[in-house]
């Protein structure tokens, strides 16, 4: 049985969300965008990052950056996987469509799968041996890997 956010009553399992903008560094070349500072892409990623955690009560594992603007970040939802999956994908199609509007060549890769609730210790560095220590963790890299292949602005579930 859901609730009206998608939450299930069990709340041992959830949905590991890996994000990552597309040629990203090339998008602040292209722009004259500092790393220092958000930007229209960055700061949006970043609201909506926050906005997840206060009405999903989602987890930000990884990556969420006030200061700077968010760029790649590790979520878990205790939603239902279609409704992780729809949000995600109205994301996505969110930053492509500011993307464009503002002529910056990026988009975002989506990295999902199910999984237990992770070890709530934040993960301190991009490192593969770091997404390693959660299986849950490591096979949502592994997704958002496979859809950095597929030439990015998707999303892979395994």
């Amino acid at each position: 049985m859901e609730n009206k956010f998608g939450m299930k009553n069990s709340t041992n399992f959830g949905i590991i969300v890996f994000l990552d903008l597309d040629n990203f560094k090339n998008s602040m070349r292209v722009k004259g965008w500092t790393r220092y500072s958000p930007n229209p892409i960055t700061g949006y990623l970043t609201n909506k990052i926050v906005e997840y955690i206060r009405k999903f009560r989602a987890i930000d594992i990884w990556g969420l950056n006030r200061r700077e603007g968010t760029e790649e970040a590790i979520l878990f939802f205790y939603q239902d996987q279609d409704f992780v999956q729809d949000l995600m994908n109205t994301l996505r199609e969110e930053i492509f469509t500011i993307a464009n509007e503002l002529n910056a060549p990026t988009s975002l890769s989506i990295g999902m799968c199910r999984g237990d609730v992770p070890k709530l210790k934040k993960i301190t560095r991009h490192r593969k041996n770091e997404f390693k220590k959660d299986p849950a963790i490591f096979l949502a890299y592994k997704a958002l890997k496979k859809a950095k292949k597929k030439g990015g602005n998707c999303i892979v579930q395994l």
